[in-house]
């Protein structure tokens, strides 16, 4: 026997890798989460902020704040006194890892080890992905609830007070991506994962609002353009 060949191994987790990366990139083009925002920081690096509870109550969260690269600013971070996460899928390490990269001093407290810049957050999903499939929406959960507390009922909760906010286009392309992920999420999570069911109301809600926004941009569309 000459055992299993390191090369096939090495493309499995390659082409795994991949595949996370593609996650990353489609979680980071979304926004309109309760409690957290996501951008693309690079090709291999996903931005994840996790928002503090008083904010996310508040319901004052400005639309105009929520573009694709405001967790690269300072003054924001300071501001909302968020915790910031780069997650990563280096193709030199072939396997996902997460890193703190702004901590709020809220955050820490909740933190269990002490946590350092450039060394990668010991987590459970993160650990577990070379040995077992393990979705990018798992090690989001597990971040969320490690930094906040008390833990939300619902991670992925959708903040329909911020798709109001948005115009008629935005929101129409924003649910509807929206709804494949939450689906995503709702066809591969297990039936004990205490949220799922909140998930499900959620994707029925968002459903409801797509239909809608279709019906509404097709009449603006049929208003605006002239009949021949």
């Amino acid at each position: 026997m000459l055992g299993a060949d390191p090369n096939k191994s090495l493309e499995k987790n390659t082409s795994r890798l991949a595949g996370f990366l593609q996650e990353c990139s489609l979680l980071g083009c979304l926004s309109g989460f309760r409690h957290f925002e996501v951008c693309m920081r690079s090709r291999e690096e996903l931005l994840l902020s996790i928002l503090p509870p008083a904010l996310v109550d508040s319901g004052n969260r400005n639309v105009t704040l929520l573009s694709s690269t405001h967790l690269l600013a300072e003054s924001y971070i300071k501001e909302m006194d968020c915790t910031v996460f780069v997650v990563t899928g280096y193709a030199v390490y072939s396997c996902p890892y997460i890193y703190a990269w702004k901590q709020s001093q809220r955050a820490l407290r909740y933190m269990s080890n002490a946590v350092e810049p450039d060394v990668p957050l010991r987590l459970d999903s993160t650990t577990s992905w070379t040995t077992r499939n393990v979705a990018l929406w798992e090690m989001v959960w597990e971040l969320i609830s490690r930094v906040t507390w008390p833990s939300p009922k619902n991670p992925f909760a959708i903040d329909f007070d911020y798709l109001d906010q948005v115009s008629l286009p935005q929101s129409l392309f924003l649910t509807g991506a929206l709804l494949n992920f939450l689906q995503t999420l709702w066809v591969e999570a297990e039936t004990q994962v205490s949220f799922i069911d909140q998930v499900f109301e959620d994707i029925q809600l968002l459903q409801q609002r797509h239909l809608q926004l279709m019906r509404d941009y097709t009449h603006k569309i049929n208003v605006t353009i002239p009949s021949g």
